[in-house]
């Protein structure tokens, strides 16, 4: 079952439940989540979550097997101590996010359950995100994202309390392929480096 998508805020401690809607439909080994020393994670190929806080019973859920944590942990987890870049506060954007319609982040594809490539925001200067992943996003409790460094080629990072999440920059260069993009959500400032002023 693929939860319906909404902007009712997760409480803090995040409920072990959310990490549901980070899981992938039928893609094993990401259709459940899993504890692994003492965090929750989830995963579905475009993104990947931990909660440390949470509420729930970690015990309901299974140790994450050798294949998940192989490719969770080829995620760039360690960026989240790196210093000097700018985040930003994603509760100052929940008007943006939420002005139109609630999308899903799976669409039936007639093989089962694709991930929406439907209104790609362009986001904190790095990768394209689904609006759909930025309104299950904006849920987490006291979101944040990094500001990043490479446009389309940056993974996405985002803290909230309680846990961290990644983005992958999985959507090609739009100009190159095309992709028309719905919006830009925190663009860089101004600066002298790069065209769009990544600096």
């Amino acid at each position: 079952m693929i939860p319906a998508p909404s902007k009712r805020p997760f409480n803090f401690p995040t409920p072990a439940e959310a990490l549901g809607f980070f899981c992938h439909p039928t893609l094993s080994p990401f259709t459940r989540p899993f504890v692994h020393n003492g965090t929750l994670c989830a995963a579905n190929g475009y993104a990947a979550i931990r909660l440390d806080r949470f509420n729930g019973d970690a015990g309901a859920l299974e140790d994450a097997p050798f294949a998940f944590l192989q490719r969770f942990y080829t995620l760039p987890w360690d960026r989240f101590e790196e210093d000097g870049r700018e985040w930003r506060d994603i509760d100052l954007s929940r008007g943006t996010i939420y002005r139109g319609d609630l999308l899903p982040l799976w669409i039936p594809d007639g093989k089962g359950h694709a991930f929406t490539q439907d209104k790609l925001v362009l986001t904190a200067g790095g990768p394209l995100v689904p609006l759909a992943l930025l309104q299950l996003l904006a849920r987490l409790p006291r979101p944040e994202l990094r500001m990043c460094s490479t446009y389309f080629a940056s993974p996405l990072l985002v803290r909230f309390k309680g846990g961290e999440a990644i983005v992958a920059p999985r959507f090609p260069d739009p100009v190159r392929a095309k992709v028309e993009i719905a919006f830009h959500l925190f663009k860089p400032k101004s600066g002298p480096l790069l065209p769009g002023g990544l600096i």
